[in-house]
């Protein structure tokens, strides 16, 4: 839990440096020199608004959300103009200011996306659920972010992890290593083998693994370590 907290504060403060990189570079090409003071106020509205927006888009949905997201961005303009008119005003025009703004907005949005693309490969993986194994908590067809990161989950996690004959299955964490666990029905795989047990100490790299949805025919399984591809986090 506290490397997966880490992990999105790491993203969180990314995202603040990319977008206060790219506004600093949007009012460099188009000639708005503010002293560090001034630069300071402009990029700390904008990462207030960029925010808010943000926590409302999470806590809001549909038109609500829409609707919200349009008018912090609205917003978010009219300060940018404002602010810029009264600290850069030996250099200020409405055209720069503008430009200056969309600059950002666009650089922004490409080195997100660059930065995204690397973290995906390098950290996270995105899965497609295929089945209702772990319903209600997830359904077919959705998709969501494997962190590779995290293979050594703590108890109550949903995993993915590679079966013996390499098909890709989820599970939640009901045993740790070290742990005894009592096995309902006296069925389990242990890492791919079917057998007859009422109890089972894990070993110190095993994991007991069953399906949410106990109907859907997925047998509890005690699962190596090495076999899990990582902690699923949010849907996408």
């Amino acid at each position: 839990m506290h490397i997966l907290f880490f992990f999105q504060s790491l993203i969180v403060v990314l995202a603040a440096v990319i977008v206060s990189f790219c506004l600093w570079l949007s009012l460099r090409i188009f000639g708005l020199k503010l002293s560090r003071a001034s630069l300071a106020k402009v990029i700390g509205v904008q990462l207030l608004f960029g925010g808010l927006a943000s926590l409302i888009s999470l806590a809001t949905k549909g038109g609500v959300g829409t609707l919200v997201d349009l008018l912090f961005s609205a917003s978010g303009f009219v300060l940018w103009l404002v602010l810029l008119k009264r600290l850069a005003a030996s250099r200020y025009s409405i055209g720069r200011a503008i430009g200056s703004y969309i600059t950002g907005y666009v650089l922004t949005v490409i080195l997100s996306l660059m930065a995204a693309t690397a973290g995906t490969s390098l950290f996270g993986q995105v899965f497609q659920i295929e089945g209702d194994s772990m319903r209600p908590t997830l359904t077919a067809h959705q998709n969501v972010l494997v962190y590779k990161f995290d293979t050594h989950p703590g108890g109550n996690a949903v995993i993915v992890y590679r079966t013996k004959t390499n098909v890709k299955a989820l599970g939640r964490v009901h045993g740790t290593p070290g742990q005894s666990i009592a096995i309902p029905g006296g069925h389990v795989e242990v890492e791919g083998i079917p057998q007859n047990a009422t109890s089972y100490t894990l070993s110190t790299t095993q994991y007991y693994v069953t399906a949410d949805n106990t109907a859907y025919g997925v047998p509890p399984r005690i699962v190596s370590s090495s076999d899990i591809i990582g902690t699923v986090g949010p849907k996408l």
